[in-house]
């Protein structure tokens, strides 16, 4: 959550957030999360993700915001 609103914070305020866990993740595992915006305008939205070392995604997701500035 810290993340998105991370993201959203210079431009509006996160309105939703939606993941999926796809493969388990056991404590002391490096994981890597990386996302991309998909969407821009009065809605933006960024499509993230949480990966394994090795590289399979452990969890995927989307963040909507809304622009309030």
């Amino acid at each position: 959550m810290r993340l998105a609103q991370r993201w959203a914070e210079p431009f509006g305020e996160v309105t939703a957030i939606d993941y999926r866990p796809t493969s388990p993740v056991t404590v002391g595992q490096d994981l890597t999360v990386t996302g991309e915006v998909v969407g821009d305008g009065p809605e933006p939205a960024a499509e993230v993700w949480v990966a394994l070392a090795e590289g399979t995604r452990a969890c995927h997701g989307r963040v909507a915001a809304r622009r309030t500035a």
